[in-house]
C-alpha cells in the first residue's frame, strides 16, 4: 500500500492527518498543494477532490486509487484500516470527549482562519 497526502504546510486540517499518519507509523508521500498559490483550484487538484479543499489522502493498493478527503473521515479511516497505537481511547465516554475536542476544533474554531473566510473578509 501507498499513501499520498495532499496538502499544504500550515493547513490546520492537514496537519491533524499527519499527525495521525506519524502516530501510527505510516510511511507516506507528502505532495503540496500551496493554497496561497491557488493549486486547490487547478484542474489535477480539483480531480482528486472537487471541493478543492486539502487534505487529500491517495491510497494505492492492489492497483486501485482511492481518495479520501476529509481530515476526521481520514483518521477515521486510518483508525479503522490499522488499529495499532489508537487514536482513540478504549472507554466509550473518553473515547466522546475526544471527539467532542477535535470537532471543537474542526467545526468551531478552523472555520474562522481559514483562508477562504479570511480572503472574504478583506
Amino acid at each position: 500500500m501507498r499513501l499520498a497526502l495532499h496538502s499544504y504546510w500550515r493547513s490546520s486540517c492537514s496537519w491533524r492527518v499527519r499527525i495521525g499518519l506519524g502516530w501510527k507509523g505510516l510511511a507516506w508521500t507528502y505532495r503540496a498543494v500551496d493554497l496561497l498559490r491557488g493549486d486547490q483550484g487547478s484542474p489535477e487538484h480539483r480531480a482528486r477532490n472537487p471541493m478543492g479543499q486539502v487534505p487529500v489522502l491517495e491510497v494505492e493498493e492492489g492497483g486501485r486509487t482511492e481518495r479520501l478527503t476529509q481530515s476526521m473521515a481520514i483518521l477515521e479511516w486510518l483508525e479503522e484500516r490499522f488499529p495499532d497505537r489508537p487514536l482513540l481511547p478504549r472507554d466509550p465516554l473518553a473515547r466522546a470527549r475526544v471527539r467532542a475536542l477535535a470537532e471543537n476544533v474542526n467545526s468551531g474554531v478552523q472555520p474562522f482562519q481559514n483562508a477562504a473566510t479570511l480572503r472574504w473578509l478583506r
